[in-house]
């Protein structure tokens, strides 16, 4: 999932989601439309990366161990 939303803890399994703030958001979509504004020009999509964080729920887990078995193969 993406945002944290409430209901992320409540779904069975818990989601494991990215939080990235909402003030971060907006202040990057502000600056960038201030930006457009104040040149009197329309900026073609750009990448911005935006602090997040992995909130790890029962939805993200290894894998339950399974023991390896290795085969040899006897040789000539």
């Amino acid at each position: 999932g993406f945002d944290n939303i409430d209901q992320s803890v409540y779904s069975s399994p818990p989601l494991t989601t990215v939080y990235a703030s909402i003030e971060d958001l907006a202040i990057v979509a502000f600056h960038g439309l201030l930006n457009q504004i104040e040149e009197h020009t329309v900026q073609r999509a750009s990448k911005t990366i935006v602090p997040c964080s992995l909130v790890l729920r029962d939805s993200a887990a290894p894998p339950p161990h399974h023991p390896v078995r290795i085969e040899q193969k006897e040789s000539i």
